[in-house]
């Protein structure tokens, strides 16, 4: 049996292994985040909420609470798109937005003036954003609009009335 050259291209059965290993492995970095935002959820303690003031909870806890840049990395990135897939950007901008460990803050902004923008424009922004399969990791959320502005807050914690 002749030994092969390394000019040798490999053949069609190794190429199909190779792509299927580069697929595998693909599948097993997203298996990996999903599991790494399952113990995040399972291990974080819920929020105690005293006053009835939610997004003042989050907003404290956003800003006291270390970032996970795995987590964090691609939650931003898929809000960042979320205007765009969701042919939003028309109508409004983000004005800014980050992740931590738990915790995502969103704030948006008209891209229309203001005296154009009323409160339907937020509520068919807020029905897309339900609508997002990434959405559906956060087990609470939070929002709050003027007609210059909204901000949503997003966490994975349950919470517990006091």
């Amino acid at each position: 049996m002749p030994i092969p050259s390394p000019s040798d291209k490999p053949g069609p059965q190794i190429e199909s292994a190779n792509s299927t290993i580069e697929q595998l492995q693909a599948q097993n970095r997203q298996l990996q985040q999903q599991l790494l935002v399952a113990q995040q959820q399972t291990s974080a303690p819920a929020i105690q909420l005293a006053n009835g003031d939610l997004s003042a909870v989050l907003s404290q806890q956003y800003q006291q609470e270390a970032r996970d840049g795995l987590w964090a990395d691609e939650l931003e990135l898929l809000i960042n798109d979320f205007l765009y897939q969701s042919d939003l950007s028309h109508l409004v901008s983000l004005y800014s937005y980050g992740c931590k460990t738990t915790v995502c803050q969103v704030e948006l902004v008209p891209s229309v003036p203001v005296d154009e923008f009323d409160e339907a424009n937020w509520r068919a922004v807020s029905k897309k954003l339900f609508e997002q399969s990434w959405f559906k990791r956060f087990t609470m959320s939070t929002s709050s609009s003027t007609s210059e502005r909204m901000q949503i807050y997003l966490s994975t914690q349950q919470v517990v009335d006091q």
